[in-house]
């Protein structure tokens, strides 16, 4: 009985440790900027942001500036890759009653702003034909890899100047690939990002109910992690003439920076705490043992 007990344990264990977290999309959240400084009054006492409560998501919008590597045979091909910074400096609040609301941003504005973002294209399929003149993408898939973001309060062109907010990191396991397309004069895709909190920060605005500021709550703990899902759509005009390419010492095409347009939707979300399987786990292991005192 000893043995059949442990090795239904180490099983069960094993299935708890192993078994996967969801992110949970929440809803009616606060989003409390009460302890950020916006402006200053006349008499130089400071002017502290808002407090929205009823929150389901952000909606964001802006610009970001990519730069694509062609991997040195001038065509965008498998596992080239790019680099990102992206500004979101329009911020709105999403109740979910349709009628989104304008960040108050006194002297100074709230943003996301993404530092050493990356990623690789893949799936390429290639159009036209070099002889035609062109030889480029009909459409690939594009996947986020690696850099952080922030969410600041003040000036986009003093990053260190501004109040952090909030410093994330991207989760590439739940980061998924998505599909730009070539087509006609835009560049777009959807982009489904996930980022987890890289720190429980001071200034995070993030504030439940049931679980206060959930930032501070979470991190820290093994099996529980606060993230925010960035839901955009991002569009890079070629009509308006955005993209500049890149040569090499040697005059060979090397790459080309761009602006691209974004906006979306940004969620606050947590993996659940604890798990299922935890749960189903302890208690099975309980209702076994429970037989074996009665047994003895």
């Amino acid at each position: 009985m000893k043995k059949l007990f442990s090795i239904v344990a180490v099983a069960i264990l094993s299935l708890a440790l192993t078994a996967p977290a969801f992110a949970q999309k929440l809803t009616d959240w606060t989003f409390d900027l009460s302890n950020v400084v916006i402006g200053y009054n006349p008499d130089t006492s400071p002017i502290y942001g808002p407090v929205y409560t009823g929150v389901d998501s952000l909606l964001v919008s802006g610009t970001a500036d990519i730069r694509q590597n062609l991997g040195g045979d001038s065509v965008l091909s498998d596992n080239d890759t790019f680099s990102v910074e992206a500004y979101l400096g329009i911020v709105k609040i999403d109740t979910g009653v349709g009628f989104p609301k304008n960040i108050t941003d006194g002297d100074g504005e709230f943003f996301f702003y993404g530092e050493n973002l990356s990623g690789n294209v893949f799936d390429v399929v290639s159009a036209g034909n070099p002889t035609d003149g062109f030889y480029g993408a009909a459409s690939f898939l594009y996947q986020y890899t690696a850099g952080t973001i922030g969410l600041y309060y003040g000036d986009v062109n003093d990053i260190a100047g501004s109040t952090s907010l909030g410093m994330l990191e991207i989760d590439k396991s739940l980061s998924t690939p998505t599909v730009a397309n070539q087509g006609g004069e835009y560049l777009s895709g959807d982009l489904d990002l996930f980022a987890h909190f890289t720190s429980d920060g001071t200034n995070s605005p993030f504030i439940t109910d049931i679980l206060g500021n959930i930032v501070s709550y979470y991190f820290g703990s093994l099996s529980t992690q606060v993230q925010l899902i960035f839901d955009l759509q991002n569009n890079l005009s070629i009509a308006e003439g955005t993209i500049t390419n890149l040569f090499d010492e040697q005059g060979n095409l090397i790459g080309f920076d761009a602006k691209a347009f974004s906006g979306g939707n940004v969620s606050l979300a947590v993996t659940p705490e604890p798990s299922t399987f935890l749960i189903f786990g302890l208690g099975l292991l309980g209702l076994l043992g429970f037989r074996r005192k009665l047994a003895k």
